[in-house]
């Protein structure tokens, strides 16, 4: 996977715009509240798990037909948000959300997946990623019924969210099709990227399972949670790319065509025997597509 071609087009400042209405919270007198990510409270915290995904867009509706179509996702509005933010559910499970950015007059949004790590102690994860150089776009956020989160740009110009959950994180389990299953970061230089996410509790090890002398595994609680590589020749901004597991890859890309999205890497029989595609929505959204046919709870994926 580690020719993946991963462009981020638009500009940071945008993107802090964007984000200011992660979760909802605005600058609404009172924070709608969010679903659970655990029902019934699990109790459970695993430092450096992604547990959840917003997608910034201007048309939320477009979005959601497309990744209803792609995926099967239902979407529910959340109350208190004017329709700006709805809850991704994937077999009646919330796994992320979707939600309209208010900008400033003139300003386009642009597209975006955000993907957000666990954290136990949010203030705490905040300051030690900050003393290695990131900057915060969002600061420590209650939203009531979902935890509190927070939102930096790190060292290298990676935006990344974290997320102390109210309700506990769910314990890991085989990754359902449909379900998020694994993120890239891509970063200028993945051995100092590794050392400042080591702070989110990760142990940050070689790939032995790709073959790739240049990409990291960013492992927490016995699992590999994500992955680290150089960002691609071309590529303009590091970032975080996710990855949904589907049943069929080939027929994901089908769905997605046929939905107006484009197809922006193609399966390569070299890669996970063509199990890896990536793809972009209508609106320029970019999410990668995986099909990992183990059980997808073990320390050896891709």
């Amino acid at each position: 996977m580690n020719r993946t071609p991963f462009l981020i087009r638009r500009s940071l400042a945008l993107l802090a715009a964007t984000l200011s209405l992660a979760g909802a919270s605005g600058a609404a007198p009172a924070a709608p509240a969010m679903p659970a990510l655990s029902d019934p409270p699990s109790g459970l915290h695993i430092p450096g798990k992604f547990i959840w995904f917003d997608l910034a867009t201007a048309d939320p509706a477009a979005a959601q037909r497309f990744y209803g179509s792609v995926f099967g996702w239902s979407f529910e509005p959340v109350a208190g948000t004017g329709g700006r933010y709805a809850v991704i559910r994937n077999e009646g499970r919330p796994i992320g959300g979707v939600f309209r950015p208010a900008l400033p007059r003139g300003e386009q949004a642009g597209t975006r997946w955000l993907s957000f790590a666990s954290v136990e102690k949010l203030d705490r994860a905040v300051g030690a990623l900050t003393d290695l150089g990131a900057t915060v776009l969002v600061k420590p956020t209650l939203v009531p019924g979902r935890g509190s989160h927070a939102i930096l740009r790190d060292a290298q110009g990676a935006v990344v969210g974290l997320l102390q959950s109210a309700s506990g994180d769910r314990p890991d389990e085989a990754v359902a099709p449909g379900d998020f299953f694994w993120v890239d970061l891509f970063a200028r230089d993945p051995s100092k990227a590794g050392e400042a996410y080591r702070q989110l509790g990760f142990e940050v090890v070689p790939d032995d399972v790709s073959g790739s002398r240049e990409r990291l595994l960013m492992v927490s609680a016995g699992y590999a949670r994500a992955g680290i590589m150089p960002l691609p020749v071309g590529g303009r901004e590091p970032g975080w790319l996710p990855y949904v597991q589907v049943d069929d890859v080939a027929a994901a890309l089908e769905r997605a065509k046929a939905a107006g999205g484009k197809v922006l890497r193609e399966p390569d029989a070299a890669v996970l025997g063509g199990g890896v595609a990536v793809i972009s929505d209508p609106q320029g959204g970019v999410l990668g597509l995986i099909h990992w046919p183990a059980p997808a709870t073990g320390g050896d994926r891709p």
